[in-house]
């Protein structure tokens, strides 16, 4: 089986949508929606054997409809599967779907496979039929009267990545999540005049500094705009790497380390790790990464890495310690570069 995804169904799908009243549309919550402009996933093998139309809202994508041709659930698991990955891939947070009270095979397919009733709008199909005449009036005695919207959550795997989740990139060196150490840890990297004397930042020496730094960083782990982990070499905090400006398809990689970790290779393998999370789970495809032009060993780290020079960003950012404005080099990374 396969499945193609089209922006509209294609004009020999038309008479597959069409009613009995000669119309393409559909009642959801007394709104009409016309399924041929709306998107759809279509299943082959080799024929036509199933499809599902959806649209996407801001936060969520909304399944309009799913039709298979074939007996058995697996036509429609594979739509479904598929119409979430799709979600997914596009930071959705949810999918929706609306149903009817008397449709007990919906209800029964979508809470197998993880979604909720989370809105119930009694009487709904009774107003809507002044509408839409064609809806059914029972479905095996039970009088179809109610609509009943069910939702699945998108957001739980995403969570447990970007919060929770320790990536272990050999015995001596692993990724922590922010939940999994002491913010004060950050004190000793982020007041080292070492550290920053190639970053555009001032020094947090305080606990109240580095404790704002810390929930800044959580709060955007959380939105799924950073993937941020501590780097702990035999269980000892040495440093910190994230892919931040998560956005669509692509993301900027940092990373800073306590200056006695320096020269270890260590930088490049955990950066390695975050580049086969960005490119193969989060499935980003290009990745940015800005440095000092002086920082020759960060650079040099980025040649490793097979990142490719895009030239100087001439007055990119002003130092906040200085107030001057100063140039960066940019590298790039794109996935079908990346083996």
């Amino acid at each position: 089986m396969k499945i193609i995804h089209a922006s509209v169904p294609p004009p020999d799908l038309r008479n597959v949508f069409q009613t009995p009243g000669n119309s393409s549309s559909i009642m959801i919550s007394g709104e009409s929606v016309d399924l041929m402009a709306a998107p759809i996933l279509i299943a082959l093998d080799p024929e036509l054997i199933g499809w599902l139309s959806y649209r996407i809202h801001s936060q969520y994508i909304e399944i309009l409809s799913m039709v298979s041709y074939q007996p058995g659930p697996d036509i429609d698991a594979c739509l479904l599967q598929e119409l979430e990955d799709l979600g997914k891939s596009k930071k959705l947070t949810e999918v929706r779907v609306t149903t009817t009270n008397a449709n007990l095979a919906a209800l029964q397919f979508y809470q197998r496979h993880g979604y909720s009733m989370i809105q119930l709008h009694p009487h709904s199909i009774s107003m809507s039929r002044n509408k839409n005449r064609e809806f059914p009036q029972s479905i095996d005695g039970i009088k179809v009267q109610d609509e009943i919207v069910l939702k699945k959550n998108l957001t739980e795997a995403m969570d447990q990545l970007f919060l929770h989740e320790v990536f272990h990139v050999k015995h001596q060196l692993a990724l922590k999540p922010l939940a999994a150490f002491d913010p004060k840890e950050l004190i000793p990297l982020f007041s080292d005049p070492k550290v920053l004397r190639y970053q555009a930042m001032k020094p947090l020496e305080t606990i109240e500094e580095i404790r704002a730094y810390y929930y800044r960083l959580l709060c955007q782990s959380a939105q799924h705009k950073r993937l941020v982990r501590g780097i702990f070499v035999n269980d000892q905090f040495a440093g910190i790497i994230s892919l931040h400006h998560i956005h669509h398809d692509h993301c900027a990689l940092g990373y800073s380390l306590i200056p006695s970790y320096w020269k270890q290779g260590i930088a490049t393998e955990a950066a390695e790790m975050m580049i086969h999370i960005a490119f193969h789970v989060l499935k980003l495809r290009r990745i940015q990464a800005i440095t000092h032009p002086d920082n020759i060993a960060s650079i040099r780290v980025l040649e490793r890495l097979r990142f490719h020079p895009e030239g100087t960003l001439i007055e990119y950012l002003q130092n906040p310690s200085t107030g001057c404005y100063e140039n960066r080099e940019s590298h790039a990374l794109l996935r079908k570069n990346h083996q």
